[in-house]
């Protein structure tokens, strides 16, 4: 799907992912065509720090100034492309 999106020359996509996605294919897509990925992130999971240390993803962000995040806000069901959407609600229908 994002592979073959169609969109205005220039214009800039942010495609917004979430678990049901196999997240390797989704970045390597979006890379390709230039577009961001955002997705939600489950702070409790454990990762390898530059120290090889095992620590939860909520500890990587403890360092971090609230001056290097970016509100984004998005409404998925407004705009001219609401038609488009994902609908959740248990698989195909």
């Amino acid at each position: 799907m994002v592979r073959e999106l169609k969109v205005p020359a220039g214009a800039r996509v942010i495609v917004v992912g979430d678990t049901a996605y196999e997240s390797g294919v989704i970045r390597e897509a979006c890379d390709a065509r230039g577009f961001r990925w955002i997705f939600p992130c489950n702070p409790e999971p454990v990762l390898e720090d530059p120290q090889g240390r095992r620590v939860k993803i909520r500890s990587l962000m403890d360092n971090r100034s609230t001056r290097s995040w970016q509100t984004i806000r998005l409404a998925p069901s407004q705009g001219g492309f609401a038609a488009h959407r994902r609908r959740g609600g248990g698989g195909c229908r």
